[in-house]
């Protein structure tokens, strides 16, 4: 007897044959059918997917971002505190059954690859003005700076719609080690000067702006 079928297996009990019904998982009919799950699906194979591509100098980011300057997709992957936290928000307890293998997936890529992660671009150094992107970062007292640096000493100009600036700005970046993150990993916390538009063609006083905070590499 041969039946060749996807979802019937043929099982020898003694004399007679027994046929078995192969039967898919709920939670993988759930998760397939669950709309919310495949958006946030979609955005985690397009992390994982840049992960995997990642080796220094190829540019000058890991992963993109998603939502709220960052990617939780990431950082709930490599994190088990950050993945209990994201996860805890969740109303619909399916969702985070669904995420979490292909979260699992994605961490065991970014452990191939974000070590390698650093920032770059930031070689312009000021010691007073990297003491100010420090106001910026609300748990200062618990990292370790590692280093601190900017793009550009020359200041970018934000403009409003009717073409007046409405500020400008200079890209800052801490280099630290957290030593309470469970994953291991450094972080680079981006901090921008700022300086609003007073008018008149001036500017006021230089203020610390808090942009993201992202895992990289340690050193």
């Amino acid at each position: 007897m041969n039946l060749k079928c996807r979802t019937f297996a043929p099982i020898l009990a003694g004399s007679s044959w027994i046929l078995t019904i192969a039967v898919v998982p709920a939670l993988a009919q759930n998760c397939s059918d669950n709309p919310v799950f495949q958006i946030h699906n979609e955005n985690v194979d397009v992390t994982k997917k840049q992960a995997a591509e990642y080796k220094p100098g190829l540019r000058n980011f890991y992963v993109r971002d998603f939502n709220d300057n960052q990617n939780i997709y990431l950082k709930a992957a490599i994190s088990a505190n950050q993945r209990r936290e994201w996860f805890s928000i969740w109303k619909d307890p399916s969702v985070p059954k669904c995420l979490a293998p292909v979260l699992d997936e994605l961490a065991a890529i970014a452990r191939k690859t974000l070590p390698s992660y650093r920032p770059t671009g930031f070689n312009v150094r000021n010691a007073a003005e990297e003491a100010l992107l420090r106001n910026a970062v609300t748990n200062i007292a618990d990292l370790k700076v590692i280093a601190g640096g900017f793009t550009s000493n020359n200041w970018q100009i934000e403009h409003r719609g009717n073409g007046i600036p409405r500020l400008r700005y200079r890209n800052g970046m801490l280099y630290v080690k957290n030593p309470k993150h469970d994953d291991g990993f450094c972080r680079i916390v981006h901090v921008n000067l700022v300086q609003d538009y007073s008018g008149g063609g001036t500017y006021g006083a230089t203020r610390p702006a808090f942009i993201k905070s992202e895992p990289a590499g340690c050193p």
